[in-house]
């Protein structure tokens, strides 16, 4: 990480199959928000992102690190993966239905400032008409900031692959595509309420044309909106304040509202 900092890079990702279960196999026990506050003492690091955060680990006080005023990003990026509880337990995940909502309720409480990220996965075996109007109303309840959905795939050797109630693909795709495109819509009225507020984006590349793609601390490199800033130029790799213009499919389009630092 220090390396990093030392040339020139401004955010730190972690990315692990589950985030909150780090130093469960090391002698003292750490907690990660002990990672992240030691993460946080290096020098030219502000930003500082945990993925994979899932809901049946996620414990009160890493919610209120990621909440409080420091370089960790209160960005919440749970893969729920569904809602219905019978399919949960299918799924072999260790949380219901209930236990998600009151975990939502707690993050969004927590902080003034927060970021909702989620993946769902459709078609799983078993899922009737009626569980997926289930998650369907799910998310158009809790209005996710950013989302992914996935139609499921038997992978050959799983215990899923072998399950009663198998999905037709065209169902699976079927299905994405109607949630996706419930998605859509938020994202699109969230991101319209966006257009006249200025936000600070860090920089990640520019483009021949001119543009420089750059992201909010709400989005994730590769799998978030991006926000476009066009005619200006910016240096990669540092943050700027930017007005937005205009929304464009996922993305803001932007200007520049001050010097870069």
């Amino acid at each position: 990480a220090k390396f990093l900092a030392a040339n020139g890079k401004r955010e730190l990702i972690l990315v692990s199959q589950e985030a909150t279960l780090y130093g469960y196999d090391l002698p003292q026990r750490p907690h990660v928000v002990d990672l992240l506050e030691a993460l946080s003492e290096i020098d030219g690091i502000e930003w500082l992102r945990l993925m994979y955060l899932y809901p049946g680990k996620l414990d009160d006080r890493l919610i209120e690190y990621m909440c409080a005023d420091n370089k960790t990003l209160p960005y919440f990026d749970l893969p729920l993966q569904h809602v219905n509880t019978k399919l949960l337990a299918k799924m072999r995940r260790q949380v219901d239905k209930p236990t998600i909502e009151a975990l939502l309720r707690q993050i969004r409480a927590a902080g003034t400032k927060t970021a909702l990220r989620t993946t769902f996965i459709v078609g799983f075996p078993g899922e009737s008409d009626e569980h997926f109007e289930e998650l369907k109303a799910f998310v158009a309840t809790w209005r996710f900031d950013r989302m992914g959905v996935f139609p499921y795939s038997a992978e050959e050797g799983t215990p899923a692959a072998s399950m009663d109630g198998q999905i037709p693909e065209d169902v699976k795709q079927a299905r994405c595509d109607e949630l996706m495109a419930l998605q859509q819509e938020i994202a699109l009225e969230t991101n319209a309420a966006m257009v006249g507020r200025t936000l600070e984006v860090l920089v990640d590349e520019t483009r021949d044309d001119g543009v420089a793609v750059a992201r909010s601390w709400a989005d994730c490199p590769e799998i978030d909106q991006e926000v476009l800033i066009r005619g200006e130029k910016l240096e990669v790799g540092r943050f700027y304040p930017v007005r937005v213009e205009a929304v464009e499919g996922y993305d803001l389009i932007a200007s520049q509202a001050g010097e870069g630092r």
